[in-house]
């Protein structure tokens, strides 16, 4: 094996530990972890695959292929690695699944090296870091996305159109992993591929009728099994269900009619560029690259390539839709994160500008920085002792795995630094030395954040206060979904709700047919003390210092 491909297989065992690394070592964190993951559990628990539910309660919200997916692997891997583990786990092979079609249609537009590139840009993307390694549906959503436009890229630009039923197998991916965003998102690049293709010069009769039934084709499978679950769910669930899924969470979520499913962002057109500045890091300077190369391409040759004229429609289009929505929110742009890597990865092959070098070093220069300080956490606890929660010092205290991981990134970063003019490319250096950066992240700092982060615990021991024969009459104060799926997750006990006041008052006043006592949230408290402040506290969590309004209340009337 010569020095060139052990340096690729070196580059590629990175970009494999950075999916993998830290998805078996914390529990469930909010905001969307806990409410997945208890979806993800019932329907393992309740074999249901057309309609999710929450803590009993149908969740229509998300199309179930996440969850279904997600319930296999509970079934299969959790009673080895464990159910958390191994929703996790899920995300992390569909961001690996992502990588891998990024990487073919990465080398459609261009060659081998710009492939590679594109996949190494796009595994140290910190958008992709951050939502590949969460338990979410988004990460099933960028994986359909990816893959029914790189099919549809062989049909159009490699004049393979028998790709064009797995294009529509993955747009039925895509809608049933998020609805009806997911075939939007791939129309963008789709438009921008068949608008090139029409302006080519005429193929002969034979292979455009092959074409137009290849694009039946794929009509067919995509109509077929998105309209099947359609008609299942109609039928399972009702007219309810049905105007939940379509007009408040496809409809009211894009008009902002919905304004109680939250993140909405009226008039804030310009939310999605900030998004990309945090997300396309360390990456975004190259964007910048690019964008200028290809406007002083069309100014001085006025011509724009069919490869840059695609990943302009396929940016630009999506930071378009997703900026006319109402409802805003960062992970919305994760689909979009191939195409950002190919792009970068296409300014790196046409040569940067000297600035840019200098950039590479600043950024080697930040990773050594924070390894230094991660490697030195033992030795330095005099300076941090008293600012952070106990179990954090206590945890960050002893030296462990983490720390040599973070000594180990910080010398390679120097060595990096020092021999940078020696076959080392840009590429290579920013990618060994965030991969370094994350997996000590992961390895170190993650698990003591989760001390005290996780909520299993405190759930766990709040309601073993509860004796076995009282549950049935308790009823919960208007849990967030979150809270909900905490206690389903944790305890296996769907508590049931209660908003109406009067009905409050009844519990409290210990005349209600069903229910004696009441769960109150810490948000819920003032809203219990203006209905009645006749009530006595029997029962409490305790969570950590920085979970303190995550405070639970077990209460009866005087």
């Amino acid at each position: 094996m010569n020095n060139e491909n052990i340096h690729h297989t070196v580059l590629i065992l990175a970009v494999i530990a950075i999916c993998f690394t830290g998805i078996f070592n914390h529990d469930l964190w909010t905001p969307d972890e806990p409410r997945v993951a208890a979806i993800s559990l019932e329907m393992e628990r309740n074999g249901n695959i057309v309609i999710p539910h929450l803590a009993g309660q149908p969740f229509i919200e998300k199309p179930p292929l996440y969850f279904a997916v997600a319930a296999g692997f509970i079934r299969i891997a959790g009673p080895v690695i464990g159910n958390t583990e191994s929703i996790r786990l899920v995300s992390a092979l569909f961001g690996l699944g992502t990588l891998i079609i990024t990487f073919f249609l990465a080398r459609r537009l261009s060659d081998n090296l710009c492939a590679l590139s594109a996949v190494l840009v796009l595994a140290t993307m910190a958008g992709f870091i951050d939502n590949f390694h969460r338990i979410r549906v988004d990460p099933a959503l960028s994986f359909f996305v990816v893959a029914a436009t790189g099919s549809f890229a062989e049909a159009y630009f490699a004049g393979r159109p028998w790709f064009l039923p797995l294009a529509g197998l993955s747009l039925a991916g895509a809608f049933l992993s998020k609805g009806l965003i997911g075939p939007l998102l791939v129309a963008i690049p789709w438009g921008g591929m068949f608008f090139l293709w029409l302006t080519q010069e005429k193929a002969s009769a034979v292979k455009n009728d092959l074409f137009l039934r290849q694009h039946l084709i794929c009509a067919i499978v995509f109509v077929f099994f998105s309209g099947l679950w359609i008609i299942l769910m109609r039928i399972s669930g009702g007219q309810e269900l049905w105007h939940e899924w379509f007009w408040v969470n496809h409809v009211g979520r894009l008009s902002g009619i919905a304004s109680e499913k939250g993140h909405m962002h009226p008039g804030k057109y310009l939310y999605y560029f900030k998004t990309i500045s945090s997300y396309t890091m360390p990456w975004l300077p190259l964007i910048f690259i690019w964008f200028v190369s290809v406007c002083k391409q069309f100014l001085t040759q006025k011509h724009i390539s069919k490869e840059n004229i695609f990943l302009l429609v396929w940016a630009g289009g999506t930071i378009l839709l997703l900026s006319l929505s109402v409802t805003k929110r960062s992970v919305y742009l994760t689909p979009a994160l191939p195409a950002f890597a190919i792009i970068c990865s296409a300014a790196l092959h046409k040569g940067s500008p000297q600035w840019f070098k200098a950039y590479v070093v600043s950024w080697l220069v930040f990773c050594a920085g924070i390894m230094a300080l991660l490697s030195t956490l033992p030795l330095t606890d005099a300076l941090w002792m008293g600012i952070i929660p106990c179990q954090m010092a206590s945890f960050l205290q002893k030296a462990g795995l983490g720390n040599i991981i973070s000594a180990t990134g910080l010398i390679t970063c120097i060595c990096l630094i020092i021999k940078r003019r020696e076959g080392f490319s840009a590429v290579s250096s920013i990618t060994i030395a965030t991969a370094l950066l994350c997996i000590s992240i992961f390895t170190g700092t993650v698990k003591a954040v989760d001390l005290e982060k996780s909520m299993q615990e405190t759930v766990t021991e709040f309601y073993a206060q509860i004796p076995a024969d009282q549950r049935p009459r308790v009823a919960g104060l208007d849990f967030s979904e979150t809270m909900r799926a905490y206690f389903y997750y944790y305890c296996n006990w769907s508590v049931p709700q209660i908003r109406d006041p009067d009905r409050l008052r009844k519990i409290i006043a210990g005349i209600d047919p069903e229910y004696d006592s009441i769960i109150v949230p810490y948000k819920r408290l003032a809203q219990l003390e203006r209905v009645t402040p006749l009530y006595r506290t029997i029962g409490e969590s305790h969570p950590s210092k920085i979970n303190r309004k995550r405070k639970t209340y077990w209460v009866k009337g005087n």
